[in-house]
């Protein structure tokens, strides 16, 4: 029989086929078959064993591939939320950070002082700014990646576990009660009921906007589900709450979300932040004619949400309303100190 002649294939002594191929800086060998074996079984084991080799997934893009579909079948059974699961496929693309300084190697490879080196900047080409919270989170990404990867026999080593990540400084914002009217009287009515809203319950601004009529219980709540943790929530009517839902939706018969556009749709989120910043910044060019800012822009939508958990001035129940699991995760984040701490005086005389 003729001798078969295919990429990294080799016949052994006359006898036996081998396929041969690097991986980790290690040649390994599979047996392909012997040469009594037919053409048509030998090149569909051949086949067999190239397409084995190319889905090792030890490098980043193919491991990736796998993992993000992993990802994508959690997002669907509602465990993951959507916005973390595009985070990561933003983060893992092809040609992005992560994939220019590691998408050429065997993940094994790595050391952990190469990661180092990316948390700390190193490999960041000249010119480009990075936020180091951002290297923090693509290591993150990174690192349960490998996790993920090691559990299913595709890696052995995770080499981002021992490694430093960047201090992160909290953000201290806080939103006055003036800065928040000013901003307030600027906006177009739905844009002033996000804000209102968000302001009232703590809820995210992608939460808020996925509010509806049908979530409205008038004799009883107001009805929400968490896209990030997937939790229910429920708030009692307050006379301002109830205010806001029963304009909006006298103000406006089409649609049937609560913030919705002038065509009933509902607003995205990029679409609502977009609008909030252009009339903030329209309002304070009319005013810069006469050295003046009509409204502070230094703060955003989400900076609501830290308002709403600093007005309580109760740590435990602006945790318990913002729907966190651990008491740090709102001390750290969310109650800004810009105002100081609450202290009640002595209430008793001198040398008593």
């Amino acid at each position: 029989m003729e001798t078969l002649r295919l990429p990294n294939l080799t016949l052994k002594k006359g006898k036996h086929y081998w396929y041969s191929a690097m991986r980790n800086g290690v040649r390994e060998y599979e047996k392909v078959g012997t040469i009594n074996d037919s053409h048509e079984k030998l090149l569909k084991k051949y086949h067999e064993i190239v397409e084995m080799f190319e889905d090792r997934h030890d490098k980043l893009q193919s491991l990736a591939r796998i993992w993000l579909s992993a990802r994508e079948r959690e997002v669907n059974d509602g465990l993951l939320a959507l916005k973390t699961h595009d985070e990561y496929r933003k983060i893992m693309e092809k040609g992005k950070r992560l994939d220019k300084a590691f998408g050429h190697r065997y993940l094994d490879t790595i050391d952990p002082w190469e990661i180092q080196h990316y948390l700390d900047g190193d490999m960041i080409p000249e010119g480009e700014r990075v936020p180091r919270f951002m290297l923090n989170r693509e290591v993150n990404a990174l690192s349960n990646m490998l996790n993920w990867g090691i559990n299913r026999g595709f890696v052995r080593n995770n080499p981002t576990l021992t490694c430093k990540r960047n201090p992160e400084k909290a953000r201290d914002r806080y939103v006055t009660d003036e800065e928040y009217d000013a901003m307030f009287k600027i906006q177009p009515m739905a844009v002033s009921d996000a804000m209102e809203i968000i302001y009232l319950t703590g809820l995210r601004v992608g939460d808020v906007l996925s509010l509806t009529f049908r979530d409205c219980v008038f004799d009883e709540w107001l009805y929400a589900k968490e896209g990030k943790t997937g939790k229910h929530v429920r708030f009692m009517w307050s006379e301002r709450l109830r205010k806001v839902v029963e304009n909006s939706r006298k103000r406006q018969p089409l649609g049937e979300h609560i913030i919705r556009r002038p065509d009933g749709q509902p607003y995205l989120y990029h679409h609502l932040s977009k609008t909030f910043r252009k009339n903030a910044n329209e309002a304070n060019s009319r005013y810069d004619l006469r050295g003046k800012h009509a409204v502070a822009t230094d703060w955003t939508l989400k900076d609501l949400r830290a308002k709403h958990a600093t007005d309580r001035d109760d740590p435990q129940m602006a945790s318990y309303a913002l729907g966190h699991s651990d008491q740090q995760i709102t001390n750290k984040h969310y109650l800004r100190n810009q105002r100081g701490r609450l202290v009640m005086p002595l209430d008793y005389p001198l040398g008593s």
